[in-house]
């Protein structure tokens, strides 16, 4: 049975595009691997390399979030799943990624944060993922009046279309 590092926490707001969330932070991103360094003022240094959170087997990381969303969905009335890092769609968590969103596909509103653009994501690998905030966290272009960190990053759907992209109005 496959294991991953990872941490599982609520969240009130911020992971779930303000909604309330569980998020299943994984340990190891692959953005260094690929283009030569991590995101600067990544939020989650910790969770870059290998190693980082609790160790939990596939049963042990669905039986944890179906309790912490359904006791989150109990109190809120609505909750939302999300995946982020470290990187969910590294090499070493796609696999569990996949497991996660293929369970709770359906159930629970699905977010995903990664690095990537919507072109280097692997449609089979987001085909059960309700929206994807794709991007890397770029400090010159951190904005206020966006729901996401940084101007350069969008949110896309399963089937790779933008549901939402920074567009600033000059008024």
């Amino acid at each position: 049975m496959d294991s991953r590092y990872v941490n599982i926490v609520e969240s009130y707001g911020s992971d779930g595009l303000g909604n309330p969330s569980v998020s299943i932070y994984f340990s190891h991103c692959d953005r260094k691997e690929i283009l030569g360094e991590f995101c600067k003022n990544c939020h989650n240094k910790e969770l870059q390399s290998e190693g980082s959170g609790v160790l939990l087997n596939e049963f042990q990381i669905i039986k944890l979030l179906e309790s912490k969303l359904a006791e989150v969905k109990n109190i809120f009335g609505k909750c939302s799943l999300v995946l982020l890092g470290g990187e969910p769609t590294s090499y070493l968590n796609i696999k569990m990624t996949k497991k996660i969103s293929d369970y709770f596909f359906g159930k629970y509103e699905i977010i995903m944060y990664t690095w990537k653009s919507k072109e280097e994501l692997i449609e089979d690998d987001i085909k059960n993922i309700d929206k994807i905030v794709c991007g890397s966290y770029v400090e010159s272009l951190k904005v206020d009046d966006y729901i996401l960190a940084t101007s350069n990053q969008y949110i896309i759907n399963n089937k790779k279309e933008i549901i939402l992209k920074y567009n600033r109005s000059d008024i």
